[in-house]
């Protein structure tokens, strides 16, 4: 049965990042972000490379990566110091790249243990999520209903899924891997799932597929809110991305969230404010709602504290 691990790269240089996406793997499709892929037998990498100047779409995949490599090359900018946050928001795995040089201004960083100017591998199993992220759905002829995604939990054929938002049921109907039939996969891989038991028309806006019906809520519940100390205070309203799914949501330093639409119930929400000051991180924090995402990685790269270049700026001009 095929198994997967996904990596995001994340960089403020589209032309460095692009490059060592090329080292990682092979560009098989573009629709939502670039994805390149390796497969070696049963396992399949998958390397999410979002656009280097939207950081929304760095946290998406950041928040749905077992791994995260953030190229950094010098001068040290701001934006790269966000994107340091957002490898510690997240709780992945993580790694630069980059000149030893580069130990002066994260010195302090677990991430700065493996800097080097190639990537190294990162090992681990992938996470359960306990549902399957879904960033398209589309008709293929001759086929019907189909929702490429990246599978949180073991899938099969014949599978009954509850669709969100619209909490539809659906059946599996076939499973593709790089254009490949399978019965069933693994966690952490990407793939094609023809479904039956609803129309185009009804599963258009589904963003995830799951067994649990009651895996995701729009409920006010309590979360551990960590907010990073160079932000003055949290706003009214952030973006929370979770093993790829967002929404907007409150929350609050006393330890609440509440999305406004069906949000993961387990795991932890990467916490963005798009209207922060120039030159301010937008990456905000993060709640963690239980303790049990991303336990093993943390094992191998614990969340990392970040060091400031300057005392009184987490940030190099």
């Amino acid at each position: 049965m095929l198994t997967g691990t996904i990596q995001s790269i994340v960089g403020r240089n589209a032309d460095a990042t692009s490059r060592l996406a090329e080292k990682l793997g092979k560009k098989h499709e573009s629709d939502w972000v670039s994805i390149y892929y390796r497969k070696n037998g049963d396992a399949v990498r998958s390397v999410l490379l979002p656009k280097s100047d939207r950081i929304l779409e760095q946290v998406q995949t950041s928040s749905l990566s077992d791994g995260i490599y953030l190229v950094v090359q010098e001068p040290v900018s701001w934006e790269d110091g966000e994107l340091a946050l957002l490898a510690e928001a997240s709780g992945s795995s993580c790694q630069i790249v980059g000149p030893s040089s580069l130990a002066r201004y994260f010195g302090e960083l677990n991430a700065a243990k493996t800097i080097a100017p190639d990537p190294m591998p990162m090992q681990g199993p992938a996470i359960e999520s306990g549902f399957t992220y879904v960033d398209r759905v589309f008709t293929v002829r001759g086929v019907g209903t189909v929702a490429l995604g990246f599978s949180g939990e073991p899938l099969s054929v014949h599978d009954k899924l509850y669709a969100f938002p619209s909490g539809r049921s659906v059946e599996v109907k076939s499973i593709q891997v790089l254009d490949e039939d399978q019965d069933s996969v693994g966690v952490g891989v990407r793939v094609g799932l023809a479904l039956k038991g609803a129309e185009l028309t009804e599963l258009q806006d589904t963003y995830a597929l799951s067994r649990d019906a009651a895996i995701f809520s729009q409920e006010r519940r309590t979360a551990q809110v960590t907010k990073f100390k160079w932000v003055a205070g949290l706003p009214t309203k952030v973006h929370a991305f979770s093993y790829g799914v967002r929404s907007m949501a409150t929350v609050d330093e006393r330890g609440s969230l509440t999305p406004d639409s069906p949000f993961p119930l387990r795991g932890r929400a990467i916490l963005v404010d798009v209207n922060a000051k120039p030159r301010s991180p937008r990456v905000v924090g993060y709640a963690t709602m239980d303790e049990k995402r991303r336990s093993h990685f943390l094992n191998n790269c614990p969340l990392f504290h970040y060091s400031l270049a300057r005392a009184d700026d987490p940030y190099v001009a």
